[in-house]
């Protein structure tokens, strides 16, 4: 989400054919952590996982260091 204000209703109708308020939340709950985790280890330049360095090319490039090997 590049706007968490920007969420529409009709999203989060979908998501309720499919999960309750509960899970819903829980799931957002979660998106949240890894957003935080993916900025928490940018500024702290954590190198990327060895076992990803095979996929690395299959992301955008602005979500990878250059400097990686």
């Amino acid at each position: 989400v590049k706007d968490p204000t920007a969420v529409s209703d009709e999203l989060f109708d979908s998501l309720r054919k499919f999960y309750n308020d509960q899970q819903i939340v829980a799931i957002v709950g979660f998106a949240a952590q890894m957003q935080a985790t993916n900025n928490f280890n940018s500024v702290l330049r954590v190198d990327v996982d060895e076992r990803l360095l095979p996929i690395k090319d299959k992301f955008h490039p602005v979500t990878w260091r250059e400097n990686i090997q």
